[in-house]
């Protein structure tokens, strides 16, 4: 898998959930059945914010050279990303529930698996 593949779907995966949550996070939360308070909505609007700045730095290196020791810290910043978002959203959504946390969190823990290879092995253009 090419490092411009990886960090444009990243940039995807990370950045329209990002604007969702920046723009509507009292629906978000909706429809999450979480408390729609006025925190509860500045945290989720404080996540959109943080995911669509990960995203924008994966937009906009994907024209770079990304392994082994070039762009480590984008690697390493994606790496945590999608771990963390794979495993809480697997962890969420379990059977009975919808599965749309289910499919989500195993995209996240497919990419986290493709950063950490793309870490030990060298750029592929």
């Amino acid at each position: 898998m090419s490092s411009k593949f990886l960090l444009s779907a990243t940039a995807l995966l990370f950045g329209l959930p990002g604007l969702f949550l920046l723009f509507a996070s009292d629906v978000a939360l909706a429809f999450l059945d979480g408390p729609g308070g006025t925190a509860a909505v500045l945290m989720g609007q404080l996540a959109g914010g943080m995911a669509l700045a990960l995203a924008a730095n994966n937009w906009l290196a994907r024209g770079a050279a990304i392994g082994g020791i070039y762009g480590r810290p984008l690697l390493v910043a994606d790496l945590a990303a999608s771990l963390t978002c794979g495993f809480a959203l697997v962890k969420v959504g379990g059977p009975g529930d919808t599965v749309v946390p289910m499919i989500l969190g195993i995209a996240f823990l497919v990419l986290a698996v493709a950063f950490g290879r793309l870490m030990f092995t060298g750029p592929k253009p």
